[in-house]
């Protein structure tokens, strides 16, 4: 039985490398590889690592029992002629197995499971006994508790910048993924029941209990936790947008959209429909600004997503992307709003600054004339005084 060569030997595949936290990802890298990789006689190298060292009778042991013709040359690859010595290729392949190990081994703890096979290039010898300390038992357990300990320490309180709901459910998934994989090798796993209890129990936010609620509730949620998932994104992707636009909806209503008069005119600045600037004074003197008033914003590209208020109903129905411009058209319009806050604010304090140093020149030119037109009257009494004028000289 022969295989197709194509790119086997002129473009071989790349070593794997150690993940000493990871080790069941570890093993099947490495079986992988060494599936990838043919022999002396192009059969794969995985049959030099198979569990079984001894081959299957082809009668008891069918061709329709392997998909594909490699799985089958890797069972059914003898490792010993009929006389129980091994075979020449197989030496050569067992050999060949051992250069891969160690070249991924040399430079890792788990280098000291493998060197005892250094002397006689077992590589097969060397697959084993990193196979039996790494995934034995004993070790099976521990990983296993390693990943339940990282399960009961997740936490999500509500959504941050560096730390969101999505990251929650990505360091769930990664343990989930940890114990599933360690089930070949005698751990019972993790059932969809238990997937949505952690995934419920971490949540410390009371802001979700709607959602959780309606889980607890379910009988087909509770063992479902792709579709629990699921509800907590929906309900989040909603919630954001509908207290955004609470928030402009009532600026609205305080700045009117282009003219306030009245007593109780403002000043607002609106998002939504009919958010816009108002600016008036009481008693029917009245007048403002307004800026966008009924100006609907659509997507550039062509896309039909308006920046107004959507209700729940409406916003449940817009896609992923619709839902992502939206969120877009707004931070642009806050951008702009804010822009022009600021320039208002600044030309203000300015012209305030030059009233007040107007002001202070005058006050300082009426003190000083003031102050001459006193000396010159002071001075003008005293010419006048009668102690400073001359006797008048008797006549003899």
């Amino acid at each position: 039985m022969k295989i197709k060569e194509d790119s086997r030997e002129s473009d071989p595949p790349v070593a794997p490398t150690i993940d000493a936290k990871n080790w069941p990802k570890t093993i099947d890298a490495l079986q992988d590889y060494f599936s990838s990789v043919l022999g002396e006689t192009k059969a794969p190298l995985a049959y030099v690592i198979r569990d079984m060292a001894e081959v299957v009778p082809e009668a008891d042991d069918i061709s329709d029992n392997y998909d594909t013709p490699e799985n089958e040359m890797i069972s059914r690859m003898p490792h010993q002629d009929n006389n129980g010595d091994n075979l020449p290729t197989y030496i050569h392949d067992r050999s060949k197995v051992w250069q891969t190990m160690a070249e991924v081994c040399r430079d890792d703890k788990c280098w000291i499971y493998v060197k005892p096979f250094q002397r006689s290039r077992d590589g097969r010898g060397a697959f084993q006994a990193l196979h039996a300390h790494y995934l034995g038992a004993n070790h099976v357990n521990n990983m296993a508790s390693v990943a339940e300990a990282k399960l009961a320490q997740a936490k999500y309180l509500g959504e941050k910048r560096r730390y969101n709901f999505e990251s929650y459910i990505s360091s769930l998934t990664e343990q989930f993924q940890v114990l599933n994989n360690l089930t070949r090798y005698g751990y019972a796993g993790i059932d969809e029941a238990s997937k949505v209890r952690r995934l419920n129990t971490g949540i410390k936010t009371d802001k979700l209990n709607a959602p959780k609620a309606q889980i607890m509730s379910s009988r087909a949620l509770q063992n479902n936790f792709d579709d629990s998932v699921g509800l907590y994104q929906d309900f989040i992707a909603q919630s954001r947008p509908a207290n955004d636009n609470e928030e402009f909806n009532v600026s609205g209503f305080e700045g009117g959209g282009g003219s306030s008069t009245g007593r109780d005119g403002g000043r607002g600045r609106g998002g939504g429909r009919y958010g816009g600037r108002g600016r008036g004074r009481g008693h029917g003197r009245g007048h403002g600004r307004g800026r966008g008033g009924d100006r609907k914003r659509k997507h550039g590209s062509g896309g039909d997503v308006e920046d107004r208020h959507y209700s729940p109903a409406e916003y449940a129905e817009l896609t992923p992307e619709h839902k992502s411009q939206l969120r877009s058209l707004r931070l642009a319009r806050e951008d702009k709003q804010d822009t022009r806050s600021a320039a208002q604010l600044l030309t203000k304090i300015a012209a305030l600054e030059k009233k007040v140093s107007q002001v202070t020149f005058a006050e300082d030119e009426g003190g000083d004339e003031n102050d001459q037109d006193a000396g010159n009257t002071a001075g003008n009494s005293n010419r006048s005084h009668s102690a400073l004028r001359k006797p008048k000289r008797s006549k003899s």
